[in-house]
């Protein structure tokens, strides 16, 4: 999936893709821990930024550094 995939996704799923790709990849989240966004910066509305600007990066590659660069905050609650 691209950037370009993700900004034609309906609004209403995008969090679900980012905690989803946040939940499988190797920054010590786990699927099973719940997800809670940070409310004063939506999260969604700042990966579809950062997709905009470069549509054909893979959408997992830029959410995952994002979060390295906590460009965005997710926070798991175990």
């Amino acid at each position: 999936m691209t950037c370009a995939d993700f900004t034609a996704v309906d609004e209403a799923y995008r969090p679900a893709l980012i905690y989803w790709v946040a939940g499988v990849d190797k920054l010590g989240v786990r699927e099973t821990d719940t997800m809670v966004i940070d409310t004063a910066h939506p999260v969604g509305e700042t990966v579809l930024e950062e997709c905009t600007k470069d549509p054909q990066a893979p959408f997992m590659s830029k959410v995952r550094s994002m979060i390295k660069a906590k460009k965005i905050s997710l926070f798991a609650h175990r």
